[in-house]
């Protein structure tokens, strides 16, 4: 086999690179999940990719993928793939991908996602709940994962209109909640020295001046506005 080493033009046997493979599997988990449980700080929103997995999709939640060992596992049939909120509401919008619809054609029959349909919430808990066949046995995993928790105030804006009261100084993000799966944010109009940057396609971190002001201080998002209260 050619370029599998660093220096190009060394060949090895086809045969000798397939069991250097399985060793390394061999020591690898028979089941790998991600986000992997109890894991923190996992940013909610999904955007375009290429290949993108969801290509009429602009935004979409983060997904949550379930890989199995090839060495441990030749035949798996899915049963179900969920995901709860940490109230335990099932979340309903969702697409589950596997080798017998990837239209990229990147899935093997071992790897399964399942992609939020719209973004996950900030601060929060979710469960999720694999179950399939494997050679005949039914295997069952459960876990857990947090979204990212912001140490800023976060402020959804859902509103066309939105006024806010904020510290001078402060600093905050704003969560311009999707209306749809292709609402994301291109650009902003600021007015009042608000200092801006993105954090995503639908999260900016806002800085305010350090200074009250008696004049309206505004951030055109779009067909949204929000006018700040500098106190």
């Amino acid at each position: 086999m050619k370029n599998i080493c660093k220096e190009n033009n060394k060949m090895i046997p086809r045969s000798r690179f397939r069991e250097e493979k399985d060793y390394i599997r061999r020591k690898n988990k028979d089941v790998i999940v991600y986000p992997y449980a109890n894991q923190r700080h996992i940013w909610p929103a999904f955007y375009n990719e290429s290949p993108d997995p969801l290509p009429k999709y602009k935004v979409s939640g983060f997904p949550i993928s379930v890989q199995f060992n090839p060495v441990n596992a030749k035949n798996v049939k899915l049963k179900s793939f969920r995901l709860y909120d940490e109230k335990g509401k099932e979340i309903k919008k969702t697409k589950i991908l596997q080798h017998k619809n990837d239209h990229n054609h990147l899935f093997t029959k071992l790897e399964f996602a399942l992609m939020p349909l719209a973004r996950l919430e900030f601060g929060t808990t979710y469960t999720a709940v694999f179950e399939a066949v494997v050679d005949g046995s039914s295997v069952k995993k459960r876990w857990s994962f947090t979204t990212e928790n912001p140490k800023e105030k976060v402020y959804r804006i859902t509103q066309k209109k939105t006024t806010l009261n904020v510290k001078a100084g402060s600093t905050a993000l704003l969560y311009i909640v999707p209306s749809s799966r292709n609402d994301i944010l291109r650009s902003y109009k600021s007015r009042g020295g608000l200092k801006i940057s993105f954090l995503d396609q639908n999260t900016l971190k806002v800085v305010f001046p350090k200074r009250s002001s008696s004049g309206r201080v505004s951030l055109g998002l779009g067909k949204r506005k929000v006018y700040f209260t500098i106190e």
